[in-house]
């Protein structure tokens, strides 16, 4: 039977978040910022099972942060390093039998605003698409190229969209466009930019401005009343 995993890299340190601890740690409407995104996968019934990949020696990982049903696998000094990690995890310890049919979804640690309703229509476009396909949204701002400190180009943003997770592919294009990436010494970004440069063709459904990364301290605010807001939603 086909299976849908669910990787969250959770290894960077947050340079640029500029706090006392780690961005996914934390706290953020009563619980960190991690356990707020996990919330949204370990709850689904259509999930196999969730993997946290995190840095060696975590000090901040105690015994019992984690619940029982979430795995753990060391993370990697870049992103994409992480995911691979998690996805050799997935095959040796899961022992996954049927990894030709099988699923991955990789979501940031620190998008913990992402709604269920996201998460069904990323992933019931990617199983039409047949390899894959994440959220986005449209690029809103007018975007200027700059050179030297001056600008020199006005970029068309009609056809420009700002990249969300969770990105969803099948498990075996994914392990196999990410170590291709490694052997030829590119960078990627993100998974999807990974099954681009493999000549793999990905849907990218509409996503939500809600739907925001935390990258800066000013970011959580934001980010607690997004969570409000589908709380109260929920309790109507």
């Amino acid at each position: 039977m086909t299976k849908l995993w669910v990787l969250i890299p959770a290894a960077g340190s947050g340079t640029r978040f500029d706090g006392t601890r780690p961005k996914q740690y934390v706290m953020l409407a009563g619980k960190t910022v991690l356990e707020n995104t996990l919330l949204a996968f370990t709850q689904r019934k259509d999930v196999a099972g969730v993997v946290v990949m995190v840095a060696d020696n975590d000090p901040w990982l105690t015994p019992g942060f984690l619940p029982n049903t979430v795995m753990v696998a060391s993370g990697g000094d870049t992103r994409a390093q992480s995911v691979l990690n998690g996805l050799n995890y997935l095959q040796t310890q899961q022992h996954i039998t049927h990894v030709d049919d099988d699923w991955v979804m990789v979501h940031d640690a620190a998008r913990p605003c992402i709604t269920q309703h996201d998460i069904d229509a990323v992933w019931h476009h990617a199983k039409i698409n047949g390899v894959g396909a994440l959220l986005g949204v449209p690029v809103n701002d007018t975007l200027k190229r700059v050179e030297h400190g001056h600008v020199v180009e006005t970029v068309d943003r009609s056809s420009l969209f700002c990249a969300q997770t969770p990105q969803v592919f099948r498990l075996s294009l994914l392990h196999q466009a990410l170590v291709t990436m490694r052997q030829r010494g590119q960078t990627v970004t993100d998974e999807s930019s990974a099954m681009e440069q493999m000549g793999h063709k990905v849907t990218l459904v509409a996503g939500k401005p809600s739907n925001i990364k935390i990258t800066y301290r000013d970011d959580l605010m934001l980010a607690s009343q997004w969570l409000a807001r589908d709380n109260e939603a929920l309790s109507l």
